[in-house]
């Protein structure tokens, strides 16, 4: 683990105790300022002022989801003009996703940090590290400094239409995937590094990784059988 062997079960549950202790609380970074979406697709020539305070009040009334969403609910706007405002509104590029086909690097998260966080890998250039990862709403950083230290590589944002990607993690899980396990209600340290030892002896592990993910810990177990990925501390994710 991050460099160093241990010499027993026990021996590495006490470093994983550690580490695990040594991990501030999660907060949310300030939502930053950025041109509202609305006034980006009046700017395009794609609605009227009219259409955005009609979203905007179908968006009041339902108490819920993100204006473009109710765009293209009210039939106000396509999806591909939506994603390409929000690309213009984060400074992304877009990426086209073809048809529900499930990109080949989808395997390189587990599902349920995907789910959680609305993320999709779906390009994965080995030769230079650099892995893009497609969002359909607003990207959480600190999840893309998680997946760099877990994977070794540089990461991308990328816009892609919400609703194909819903459709692809939908079919996610269907196929067969590396082992992963959720413990949403499992937070103290001495336990989550319990479980973590007795999972590593469990599966043969040869390297144990683990990181924060935003308000989840993600621990990956790596063996001559392929990843086994825990994830620890939130009851709303889905295992």
């Amino acid at each position: 683990m991050e460099g160093d062997w241990y010499c027993s079960g026990e021996c590495l549950e006490a470093a994983v105790r550690q580490r695990l202790s040594r991990l501030q609380p999660w907060t949310p970074l300030p939502r930053s300022y950025r041109v509202p979406l609305g006034l980006l697709l009046v700017a395009r020539g794609q609605i009227s002022y009219q259409q955005v305070r009609q979203g905007l009040e179908a968006q009041r009334r339902a108490g819920r989801g993100r204006l473009g969403e109710w765009m293209q609910e009210l039939g106000l706007a396509r999806e591909e003009e939506v994603t390409a405002a929000l690309a213009a509104q984060w400074g992304c590029p877009v990426f086209p996703l073809a048809g529900n086909r499930i990109p080949e690097c989808a395997s390189l998260l587990p599902l349920a940090l995907m789910e959680r966080y609305g993320v999709l890998p779906v390009h994965y250039a080995a030769g230079r590290r650099d892995l893009y990862l497609g969002c359909a709403e607003r990207r959480e950083h600190s999840l893309f400094y998680a997946v760099e230290r877990m994977l070794g590589c540089r990461t991308h944002a990328a816009v892609v239409g919400g609703k194909v990607m819903k459709e692809i993690l939908e079919r996610l899980h269907q196929v067969a995937r590396p082992r992963e396990l959720v413990f949403g209600n499992v937070r103290d340290p001495a336990e989550r590094a319990r479980i973590t030892r007795s999972y590593a002896q469990r599966v043969g592990a040869e390297e144990v990784a683990l990181t924060q993910a935003a308000e989840l810990v993600w621990v990956r177990l790596s063996s001559a059988q392929g990843p086994t990925d825990l994830l620890f501390g939130s009851e709303g994710v889905r295992g």
